[in-house]
């Protein structure tokens, strides 16, 4: 039985607050879509949180092309024109409008951090972490405060993502995996820095819940206090990403499932047992993921037939749309308290 009292009510508080959904691009919907975005851990872990559709990029493209054919394009505006053909995977467009406008402005931050991501995106991270590299040098703080974060991923990328066979030893904060204690009890905590952790995880992985690193790191977070439920999740959805190091993954899904079999870790557990179990949370997992998979294509629905009816809706309007209820698991996921269907 997990001690409640491990549990940070200040790391749900960062987890059901923090939230942005431009996956690090900027446009006019940035800041507003970032007040807009209120998930739980749950939702956070299973991608369950708003995201604008190719819909709605699709018509910002055809507004900005017509506007382009009678007047040039406003700074801003052609940044959102980039943008959304990055959206929607026009990237040539994208950059022939970032190209031109580093010419005309070498130093401006959105630009050159637009640039990064469009790299980032067709998986030329070495060039993505040039660009963010010199956007971080005209804004230290990064993206909504990241820091350094999403270099330090870009670069992570760079070194492990593109070798076929080679299992990284360390996370893309630079920390060995080996270092994790997967034995319990669960280590000593550091309020302050448990909660800026918790708070950069939150906003990574809504800029880029394709990151199988980052879930790894939120996994490891929650475990250490104390929050199997959700760091199982995390795990596996790192697993269903394909996270070159397979091995520390499948190591702490087995601790938890030691744990939860109150067994100890180096206990001479059976092994047919021990991958049944294994297999029954896999399953379990990808049934919950297609679940909150299938919310957030109602979701992208909803929104296409307000932006269809030629309004130009945020997350809020296309929620009170949407019909679909957010998946909530019947048991503990993160909360002594059995969650709910909600919207």
């Amino acid at each position: 039985m997990i001690n409640q009292k491990m549990k940070l009510v200040s790391l749900v508080a960062l987890f059901v607050s923090g939230g942005i959904a431009s996956a690090c691009l900027w446009d006019r919907d940035t800041i507003t879509d970032e007040l807009q975005t209120r998930t739980t851990q749950y939702d956070l872990v299973m991608g369950q949180f708003p995201s604008h559709g190719e819909t709605y990029y699709l018509k910002r493209i055809e507004k900005l092309e017509a506007s382009a054919g009678k007047n040039p394009l406003l700074w801003n505006e052609s940044n959102d024109l980039a943008v959304a053909y990055i959206r929607t995977k026009q990237f040539s467009k994208a950059l022939l409008i970032l190209n031109k406008n580093h010419e005309t402005k070498a130093e401006d931050y959105h630009t050159l951090s637009n640039l990064g991501v469009l790299y980032k995106k067709q998986g030329n991270y070495a060039d993505a972490a040039d660009y963010m590299r010199k956007a971080l040098e005209i804004k230290p703080e990064g993206h909504m405060g990241l820091g350094d974060w999403y270099l330090k991923r870009l670069e992570w990328s760079k070194e492990n993502e593109s070798k076929s066979g080679i299992k990284p030893e360390l996370n893309f904060l630079g920390e060995k995996y080996s270092a994790l204690n997967l034995e319990f009890p669960w280590a000593k905590k550091n309020k302050d820095e448990d909660d800026l952790r918790a708070q950069y995880l939150t906003k990574l992985i809504k800029n880029d819940r394709h990151f199988s690193d980052g879930y790894l790191v939120m996994g490891d977070l929650l475990l250490r206090l104390g929050d199997l439920h959700l760091a199982m999740r995390c795990y596996q959805h790192a697993q269903h990403l394909k996270h070159p190091n397979p091995d520390e993954l499948e190591q702490r899904i087995d601790s938890i499932i030691y744990h939860w079999a109150n067994k100890s870790y180096s206990a001479n557990y059976n092994v047919p047992d021990l991958e049944k179990r294994r297999a029954t949370q896999k399953k379990t997992f990808l049934a919950e993921l297609e679940k909150t998979e299938q919310w957030l294509s109602s979701f992208h629905a909803a929104e296409s037939l307000l932006v269809e009816r030629g309004e130009t809706p945020d997350f809020s309007l296309t929620a009170k749309e949407n019909t679909t209820k957010r998946f909530r698991p019947v048991g503990k996921v993160g909360s002594k308290e059995k969650l709910k269907s909600r919207r």
